[in-house]
């Protein structure tokens, strides 16, 4: 009788009742990628990095593989790390084990409840300078409420926009000449450090606003706080002919006002009721870049991914989804609103893509990382430097250009 040699190729075989639900969570938690050749129809062939003879087949099928236990184990080159990647993305892992000398394990459920064994081997200096497990808490870049800077759009006559916005909003810094690019002014005196670069920009560039059609509703980019929202009113009349109303609300007296500047951006003012700040403990004064809006193309659940990303990725807390109101609010005064104009927060001027935002944080280095662990493109990044604060520009899930500042 002829003898058989088993071959080096070995397939996993993963049965699930959602194989594209499964499909996303093992390529974009999992890091596998999809073999486009050997995969069919019901059936998607992953490959592992780095292993050319071992593949993972997930397959619809009413088959249920064990629960108590992972008949599937990866090895890592570092064992810790991915652990505490996997926690970032929010997967279900369980704590790293220590079964024999420098072998260390920890097990991952899949979106149907399926353990998957990581296992990896580390060097003593290594669990020297880490903490198995974290027990915690994972470090992350904190997000802050107060917003770096904005950059405006303003057609071709930057002197005239200057003038405009240091009339109305009571910003400081020189006018440009006539050769300048951009103006970079400064918040009113007394306000926390921001700054607002104006931008001189062809009739083509559009100006930064969304739209809400279905509601007919134009939503506004940024909120500035100001200290006498009345005078501001008084201004936009006096430079633009038109009034804009301020609204009061009922519960805690707080003044708000959404206006256009003269080249169709749209933002809002607020200002607080008086003794706000003592009364809620704060020391200094509000930030004079306060709340920012993002916009999330329709449909509503693309709203609710984004901001699962932005909450997981950006700013490391769970958002809170407004459905009634289709925003999301999520930690650093970042909201993200439903938008049926195909806007984005950016624009473009001779090749460059201009972010209008740039939100602060205490460690860019940290949320560099993050933003690549949730699968951003970064189109800029600057370290910081000794003589300089470093500087990035992610593209968020639905193509707008983010700026990020260290504190």
């Amino acid at each position: 009788m002829r003898g058989f040699t088993l071959l080096s190729d070995t397939i996993f075989w993963q049965h699930v009742f959602d194989v594209e639900r499964a499909l996303k969570w093992y390529t974009a938690v999992l890091g596998l990628t999809r073999d486009e050749k050997q995969s069919y129809e019901g059936v998607h062939m992953l490959s592992v990095p780095l292993q050319d003879h071992v593949k993972i087949a997930l397959t619809r099928s009413g088959f249920e593989n064990p629960r108590t236990h992972g008949i599937l184990d990866i090895q890592t080159s570092d064992v810790l790390e991915a652990h505490r990647v996997l926690k970032i993305k929010g997967a279900d892992v369980e704590k790293v084990q220590n079964p024999a000398g420098n072998y260390h394990e920890f097990h991952v459920r899949d979106p149907e409840g399926y353990m998957i064994k990581i296992h990896g081997f580390i060097k003593n200096e290594e669990l020297k300078n880490n903490q198995m497990n974290a027990e915690t808490t994972v470090p992350r870049a904190k997000v802050y409420q107060s917003k770096d800077s904005i950059h405006i759009p303003v057609g071709v006559d930057l002197k005239a926009a200057a003038e405009w916005y240091m009339t109305c909003l009571e910003l400081q810094g020189p006018l440009p000449s006539l050769d300048d690019a951009s103006c970079t002014l400064a918040a009113p005196a007394g306000r926390e450090p921001a700054t607002v670069t104006l931008w001189r920009t062809e009739p083509s560039v559009g100006p930064i606003r969304m739209e809400r059609r279905a509601r007919n509703k134009t939503l506004t980019a940024i909120t500035f706080n100001v200290h006498d929202i009345r005078k501001l009113q008084s201004a936009l009349q006096e430079t633009t002919g038109r009034h804009y109303a301020v609204n009061g609300s009922c519960a805690q007296e707080f003044q708000r006002m959404e206006f256009e500047d003269p080249y169709c951006n749209a933002f809002a003012a607020l200002q607080e009721p008086d003794g706000w700040a003592e009364k809620i403990g704060r020391k200094k004064d509000a930030p004079f870049l306060d709340w920012t809006r993002i916009p999330v193309p329709a449909p509503f659940d693309r709203l609710v991914e984004t901001g699962t990303w932005y909450g997981t990725y950006v700013t490391g807390k769970k958002a809170s989804i407004m459905e009634e109101e289709e925003k999301c609010g999520v930690e650093g005064g970042i909201q993200l609103v439903l938008t049926d104009d195909g806007s984005q927060l950016h624009f473009e001027r001779d090749g460059m893509t201009i972010p209008f935002v740039y939100i602060r944080t205490n460690d860019l280095a940290a949320m560099h990382r993050q933003l690549l662990e949730g699968g951003a493109t970064i189109a800029k990044y600057t370290p910081n430097g000794a003589d300089m604060m470093g500087k990035l520009i992610f593209v968020d899930p639905n193509d707008s250009h983010v700026g990020v500042a260290q504190a």
